[in-house]
């Protein structure tokens, strides 16, 4: 029982964590704001207890939500997930009722990545809708 009580204690405190993970992922090209990191951009040098293609992998494909200058650390709290819907742009929207589906064009009225809302205006009727991002430029209305 005491030991028990000195283990959940010492995890409590911090002292049995996992080894903190230390990838380093420096940029090599600069990356301005909204720009998507690819293969050639950066530069992984990760621990012994890290597989460099893992953490590459997390990294390319993301949309960096800051400007990040060459030679500098690329965090993850500088980078979101791709948009697909960007604002003013022309987008399919999918009305689905039941069984029913009607497709028509609006345009967005915001920015936003898979599963997001945004706000999107009904080109022939002038109405505004909310809709689900679903892909590039589409948005699904329930």
């Amino acid at each position: 029982m005491k030991a028990l009580f000195v283990t959940t204690t010492l995890c409590l405190w911090g002292f049995l964590q996992a080894p903190a993970l230390s990838a380093e992922v420096t940029v090599i090209n600069t990356l301005m704001r909204g720009a998507i990191v690819g293969p050639g951009d950066i530069e992984i040098s990760a621990s012994p207890y890290e597989n460099p293609a893992e953490v590459r992998s997390s990294y390319i494909g993301m949309q960096t939500s800051r400007t990040v200058y060459a030679g500098y650390k690329l965090t993850t709290a500088s980078l979101q997930a791709p948009s697909l819907v960007k604002r003013n742009r022309t987008v399919t929207m999918i009305y689905e009722m039941g069984g029913l589906t009607i497709t028509t064009y609006g345009r967005s009225l915001g920015e936003g990545a898979s599963g997001d809302l945004v706000e999107v205006m009904n080109t022939d009727s002038k109405m505004k809708v909310m809709g689900v991002v679903t892909g590039p430029d589409q948005v699904t209305v329930r």
